[in-house]
């Protein structure tokens, strides 16, 4: 079975493990790497201690998530915090009907940084008006914790719709009162230490949205805490810390001079999930998982005309999600590039157009 010496098969194998400044080594073969870049250290991502990391030490030195519990290359695209205040503080929030409590508890990066909110009978903490495009899609995301509370309330005015969020504990057990007539759900992954980051993707429906966060939508009093308010273009990415303005994450950027691969051959990807819904590779589309993802792509060229390829065939997640035959530009495919927006588990490439059923053995 080809899974079990993909290693050994392999021509090319990126392990995330180890890097330096502006570099993301290979593994194998071990004297190859990818160029980094990224004009910023405001950035986020999991450390190995599953804590939130708010900078990396330098603009060009990459991030090394592990929030899917092994280490993986975290590579976005750019994005922006319209919120402008992330962090719950008086400054950038008002009081209608509840409290803030600064500084309180340890925030999900394991510091005594996250303010309390107390309130009763939907009392409300809110932030000040944020401009949006009426029509276009927006990320809404936060991290949350609970204190005493039994439901609480999250509301992007004018962005989709509001949701409670049900608490045992600090166990959150459901999202409810999501009434997006679109069907679009609003997800949630536990971090650490009671800490949750609740995200969901919506149409804006004004030119203009507020942040309302409710700590307790029942007679009794509860207190919440919350963290990382963020509210951005298109699809939700990892935190952009912002405290008085809107912040923008610039691009990164990873390329390999030193690698080209060969006319036919497999490329296996390894990441995270995404909630864009599609991917494309060679002008041919298939929906990822919004957890995580296999992908093995086997492609081979035309005899009479190596630029081309005459078969696709992509397996996902063990099943083939396309299968075509045709003429296909691979020039892109002549240098290799790690694309953004993933997290990246591992990448291999083999020599060799795989068949079906090696595909699946591979993605399964």
């Amino acid at each position: 079975m080809v899974k079990t010496n993909l290693y050994d098969k392999s021509s090319l194998v990126v392990i995330p493990d180890g890097y330096v400044e502006g570099k993301m080594w290979v593994t194998k073969p071990t004297d190859t790497f990818f160029t980094f870049t990224r004009n910023t250290s405001n950035v986020s991502y999991v450390g190995k201690d599953g804590y939130l990391k708010k900078v990396v030490s330098d603009a060009n030195v990459p991030r090394l998530d592990y929030s899917l519990g092994v280490p993986a290359f975290l590579i976005e695209d750019s994005s922006i915090n319209l919120v402008p205040y992330s962090n719950i503080e008086a400054a950038g929030y008002s009081l209608n009907g509840a409290t803030i409590t600064e500084n309180a508890t340890n925030s999900p990066e394991g510091t005594q940084n996250a303010s309390l909110i107390t309130g009763s009978n939907s009392g409300y903490v809110s932030s000040t008006s944020i401009t949006v495009s009426l029509g276009d899609l927006y990320g809404k995301s936060l991290y949350i914790k609970n204190i005493n509370s039994s439901e609480s309330k999250i509301e992007f005015e004018n962005v989709g719709y509001s949701f409670n969020i049900e608490w045992d504990g600090e166990t959150l057990s459901a999202i409810t009162n999501h009434n997006n007539p679109t069907k679009q759900t609003v997800k949630y992954k536990y971090l650490k230490d009671g800490w949750y980051r609740v995200y969901v993707t919506e149409l804006a429906t004004s030119t203009s949205s507020v942040v309302k966060i409710y700590p307790s939508v029942t007679s009794s009093s509860g207190t919440i805490s919350c963290y990382g308010v963020q509210l951005e273009p298109g699809e939700p990415s990892s935190l952009i810390h912002t405290s008085g303005s809107s912040v923008t994450r610039p691009a990164e950027t990873t390329n390999s001079y030193s690698i080209s691969l060969p006319e036919t051959g497999t490329i296996c990807c390894f990441t995270g999930g995404t909630s864009a819904g599609v991917m494309s590779v060679l002008g041919e589309s298939f929906t990822p998982s919004a957890e995580e993802n296999k992908i093995a792509i086997a492609y081979q060229s035309d005899s009479t005309n190596p630029s081309s390829v005459d078969k696709l065939n992509i397996s996902l997640n063990g099943r083939i999600v396309v299968k075509k035959e045709g003429t296909y530009d691979v020039s892109s495919l002549s240098t290799l590039s790690l694309g953004q927006g993933n997290l990246y588990k591992a990448f291999y490439f083999i020599n060799e157009f795989l068949i079906d059923s090696e595909l699946n053995d591979i993605t399964d």
